[in-house]
């Protein structure tokens, strides 16, 4: 999934929507407050949007499209699938803290009901994300770096692992800690609760 081109105008109303949508609420934010939270005028929203869930859609989209970007090139160089995974973890911890609006509209669900989104924008926007980490898992698997149960979206529990953490980390943040010291910190977490789970015994001995 490449980044979603938009220009400068486009980017300043995802951006106030994001704000609004993540701090207020997609229901209680109105067009009017989106146009005044960016610096345009109302009737200038419409010549990008024609209504507020395309305008949702579009933030799903390029939202996305910015994590994926860091995550790929976050990627290149590394070759085995267990570097691939710590730095597919790792890039998504950082993007989540240095953009927390972001991380609460693409990845945490409390606000389902007042939403009111359809299933296919949350996973046409999700799917590239999550099906990279189960590439990762499976080309460990494959290689036997890794012991995976057949049938397992492992991926799944992992995201939602590093979610919660960071979830806690932004509701309420430690002023001495900078967003790649809380990287490290989650990622142990991780690594010694899961990921080492993962390991088959040969590759798990070697780790350590």
């Amino acid at each position: 999934m490449k980044k979603i081109a938009v220009n400068d105008k486009e980017i300043a109303l995802l951006e106030a929507a994001g704000r609004l949508f993540a701090r207020r609420g997609y229901s209680e934010t109105s067009m009017r407050d989106i146009a005044q939270e960016s610096g345009m005028a109302v009737g200038s929203i419409y010549l990008h949007y024609r209504n507020k869930e395309s305008l949702l859609s579009a933030l799903y989209r390029y939202g996305s499209s910015l994590l994926l970007a860091r995550i790929t090139t976050r990627l290149e160089g590394k070759k085995d699938a267990l570097s691939r995974l710590a730095a597919y973890i790792q890039e998504s911890i950082l993007f989540s803290l240095e953009n927390p609006d972001f991380f609460l509209i693409l990845f945490v669900d409390f606000r389902r009901r007042e939403l009111e989104r359809p299933e296919p924008l949350v996973f046409s926007s999700f799917r590239h994300y999550v099906e990279l980490g189960r590439q990762i898992l499976r080309e460990g698997t494959e290689k036997g770096l890794f012991s995976i149960p057949k049938h397992s979206d492992l991926i799944l529990g992992i995201i939602s692992f590093w979610v919660g953490v960071v979830l806690i980390k932004i509701l309420k943040p430690s002023p001495e800690a900078s967003p790649e010291e809380t990287v490290q910190e989650i990622f142990a977490m991780i690594e010694a609760s899961l990921i080492k789970g993962l390991l088959k015994p040969q590759n798990s001995r070697r780790k350590s």
